[in-house]
């Protein structure tokens, strides 16, 4: 089980990568993703991302905030093996 706090689950999934010594890390959805991608390094490990949707492209959020996510996605899409769909 996670616990609180986004940096806390970061670090928590940077521990328990090591520990398994896992080959593969698979991140789903937004914030899996997001833990992932930030906790682990694709050259140390090969990261899968299979997001739900990118919320850059909801139309519902406003101008900045779609920027703002797009900006993380692109960020976060140079630490990504593969994405998986």
């Amino acid at each position: 089980e996670f616990t609180k706090g986004h940096f806390s689950r970061i670090r928590q999934v940077a521990l328990l990568s090591k520990r398994v010594d896992a080959d593969v890390i698979h991140g789903h959805s937004a914030f899996g993703g997001l833990y992932s991608r930030t906790a682990v390094s694709r050259r140390r490990r090969v990261l899968a991302y299979t997001p739900h949707a990118f919320p850059f492209e909801r139309l519902d959020s406003a101008a900045p905030i779609r920027a703002v996510y797009y900006a993380l996605e692109r960020l976060l899409g140079h630490n990504t093996s593969v994405f998986v769909a």
